[in-house]
């Protein structure tokens, strides 16, 4: 399987090339690298076992958009219908072992735009980082300072980011 990504580090000295053989993940080809916010776009190739393509064929399984790898963790969005993706995983798990998460299941309704798909990579990023950090609980577990601090930024960037994230998801809801 081949996916175009928009792939973002927030270490410099990391490139693409670093994750061949995470996840799955055989060849990358860089398309395009923005060296000031260390960004690339590229093309991502992944190993896809026969098991996954019998599988995502047979029940009408497709990859959504965007796939992420946010600390040591790649996030990869699919799009079915009913239990389909609960009865792929268990039909696979003997070839992929233990070492994944089925993150959520969540509904989604084709006339309203997927959330995720609202947001730019780099606002995905920080909106799931944000939240696994705990910026978003009333009180704060993070201050924006500390948290603009993982991304390179200054507080001032990332609460603009944060503001165009929530105008977005707010906008899409209402």
């Amino acid at each position: 399987m081949t996916v175009l990504e928009h792939i973002t580090f927030k270490d410099s000295k990391c490139t693409p090339q670093d994750l061949i053989g995470v996840n799955g993940i055989k060849n990358i080809e860089v398309i395009s690298h923005d060296e000031r916010e260390n960004e690339y776009l590229c093309f991502v190739h992944l190993e896809n076992p026969d098991c996954f393509s019998e599988y995502f064929s047979k029940y009408n399984i497709m990859v959504s958009k965007p796939i992420l790898i946010i600390d040591n963790w790649l996030f990869i969005p699919y799009i079915s219908y009913g239990n389909n993706i609960t009865k792929v995983y268990e039909k696979i798990s003997k070839h992929i072992g233990d070492n994944y998460n089925i993150v959520r299941i969540t509904d989604y309704s084709l006339d309203k735009e997927n959330l995720y798909t609202l947001l730019t990579g780099r606002q995905l990023e920080i909106a799931i980082h944000a939240a696994s950090k705990g910026y978003f609980n009333n009180p704060k577990k993070v201050s924006t300072s500390e948290l603009a601090k993982a991304f390179n930024i200054t507080p001032a960037a990332l609460t603009e980011h944060i503001r165009k994230i929530k105008a977005k998801i707010f906008n899409n809801l209402f």
